[in-house]
């Protein structure tokens, strides 16, 4: 499992659709690297990798591939009530 634990938004940036890119690391704290939304979204489609989220207090939710109204692939936290492990929560670069 990799851990997604930084997002970069495009403008206006407030919506999971606007994640371009994210840092992520292969261990809770490890060290980070970074991938496109697209290089996330194929990984996350053809199973080879899994993703969650993590943010700095440690909560964490699974990443999946959701489709926009306009056929756009992007990636989101499976919806669990908690806003603290959504994608959008976690810190910007």
């Amino acid at each position: 499992m990799k851990y997604i634990r930084q997002i970069h938004l495009d403008s206006p940036g407030t919506r999971s659709e606007h994640i371009s890119r994210v840092n992520h690391s292969d261990t809770p704290t490890g060290p980070l690297s970074e991938s496109s939304r697209a290089k996330i979204v194929q990984q996350i489609a053809s199973g080879t990798e899994t993703f969650c989220s993590r943010n700095t207090n440690g909560a964490e939710a699974p990443v999946v591939v959701r489709t926009s109204g306009l056929g756009i692939k992007y990636i989101a936290t499976v919806s669990d009530g908690r806003e603290t492990n959504n994608l959008l929560s976690l810190p910007t670069y």
